[in-house]
C-alpha cells in the first residue's frame, strides 16, 4: 500500500513538472504566450496603454506596433518596437540584448504639464550614487537605433529627430556609451562617453556639426576627462 501511495506521489510530481514545462514554453516560446503577456500588462496597467499588435516570442526577439500611453500631461505613441536579445547569457549573469528599434515615436505634452523649479536651489556637482543592486547587473545592448523621433510641446515648434544609434555597456561599475550618431534637421552629432564608479570618473568625446549657425554650417569638437 505504501509503495501504491508513493508511485501515485510520484506520478502526480511528474505531471506537474510537465504541465509547468508546456506552459513554459507555450508562454516564452509561442506568439499567444507573448500575446497573452501584453494582454496581461495592458489591463494591469495603472496608465492606459494601447498595444495593437503583438509578434515574435519572449524568448528571442518580440515585435510590438501601434504602442500608445498616455498620463495626465502628456503621451507618448511608436508605431514599432522590436527587441532581439538571448536567454542563455543570463546563466552568465549578463542581459545580453542584441538590437533594439524603436520607430515612428511621438512625444506630446500639454501646458502646465511639468511644476516649476524651485528658485535658490543650487546645481549639485557631486557623482551620482550607484544602488547596490547595480553592482550585480551586467548588461548589453549592441545595438540601439531610434528613428523619426518627434516630441510635440505646446504653442512650440516639434522637435524632431531623424535617427540616433548606438551601443551601451554596463559592467556593474563602469558604463560605456560607443558609436553614438545622432542626426536632425539642425545638424548631427558623433559621440562616445565613459562613467565609472569605485574610482569616479568621466570621459567624453563629441563631434558636432551644425546645419546653420550665422549663415554657415559649424563643426564642434569637444573632448573631457
Amino acid at each position: 500500500m505504501v509503495t501504491r501511495r508513493w508511485k501515485y506521489a510520484l506520478a502526480g510530481l511528474l505531471l506537474v513538472f510537465g504541465l509547468a514545462v508546456l506552459a513554459s514554453y507555450w508562454l516564452l516560446a509561442t506568439t499567444a504566450g507573448a500575446r497573452w503577456v501584453s494582454t496581461e500588462l495592458v489591463r494591469r496597467s495603472s496608465l492606459p496603454l494601447v498595444v495593437g499588435k503583438v509578434e515574435g516570442r519572449l524568448c528571442d526577439e518580440l515585435r510590438l506596433k501601434e504602442v500608445r500611453v498616455a498620463w495626465p500631461s502628456g503621451s507618448l505613441a511608436t508605431e514599432s518596437f522590436s527587441v532581439a536579445w538571448r536567454p542563455a547569457a543570463l546563466r552568465r549573469g549578463k542581459l545580453l540584448v542584441t538590437t533594439m528599434t524603436v520607430q515612428g515615436v511621438t512625444l506630446s505634452t500639454v501646458a502646465g504639464g511639468e511644476p516649476p523649479a524651485e528658485p535658490g536651489q543650487p546645481l549639485s556637482l557631486s557623482w551620482p550614487e550607484r544602488p547596490n543592486w547595480l553592482k550585480w547587473l551586467r548588461v548589453e545592448l549592441r545595438q540601439l537605433r531610434l528613428e523619426t523621433v518627434q516630441w510635440q510641446r505646446p504653442e512650440q515648434p516639434p522637435l524632431v529627430l531623424d535617427r540616433f544609434t548606438g551601443r551601451l555597456r554596463w559592467t556593474g561599475r563602469r558604463l560605456k556609451l560607443t558609436a553614438l550618431e545622432l542626426t536632425a534637421p539642425q545638424g548631427a552629432l558623433n559621440a562616445s562617453l565613459e562613467a565609472r564608479w569605485g574610482r569616479p570618473g568621466l570621459t567624453l568625446e563629441a563631434v558636432a556639426e551644425i546645419a546653420e549657425l550665422a549663415g554657415e554650417s559649424a563643426r564642434l569638437q569637444l573632448s573631457l576627462q
